[in-house]
């Protein structure tokens, strides 16, 4: 992207770097030569190269004559780029952005904290959860499970529209 708007070097220049793409494109489809297919694949790069270089030093040669007399260029550079609107939190409103980084974090800290474990040993969880696990594990299901044959596949699937595959 060509900051300043100026004119581009005759090297880089959009006209000649379409025609030579081209050229570079039509001679290889004519040939199929090899080396001309990697001259016409290597040439978009080094123009978007050329192309980026000349617009970064277009750039920096704006940004090193930037006056502070005209406001229309420093405005762009000085002003924030973002406004976080005033955040609501149990603690009352932050409106200043050191409030608000601080809000954050602490919203963060709390959300992505590891859970607390009892500390009065009382209720053992990881006890409770082993003994659930070895009752419902220990008392196989009360009737055997069926092997399900075709016909009854066959059904299930005549239920489904015509438009969905099976599986």
């Amino acid at each position: 992207m060509i900051l300043d708007g100026g004119s581009l070097p005759r090297a880089i220049c959009p006209a000649t770097d379409s025609d030579s793409k081209n050229r570079a494109r039509k001679l290889f489809q004519r040939t199929l030569n090899p080396l001309h297919k990697s001259e016409a694949n290597r040439l978009p790069a080094f123009i978007k190269r050329e192309l980026k270089i000349h617009s970064q030093a277009s750039w920096n040669a704006k940004l090193t004559a930037l006056n502070t007399q005209n406001l229309a260029n420093t405005k762009i550079l000085t002003q924030k780029l973002s406004n976080i609107p005033n955040l609501n939190s149990s603690s009352g409103i932050a409106s200043k952005d050191e409030q608000k980084a601080n809000l954050i974090t602490n919203t963060f800290e709390d959300n992505y904290m590891e859970n607390k474990r009892p500390d009065d040993f009382k209720h053992n969880i990881d006890s409770n959860v082993t003994n659930t696990l070895e009752k419902l594990f220990s008392y196989p299901p009360p009737t055997p499970i069926l092997p399900t044959n075709p016909e009854e596949i066959c059904s299930y699937i005549k239920v489904f529209k015509n438009t969905k595959d099976p599986g």
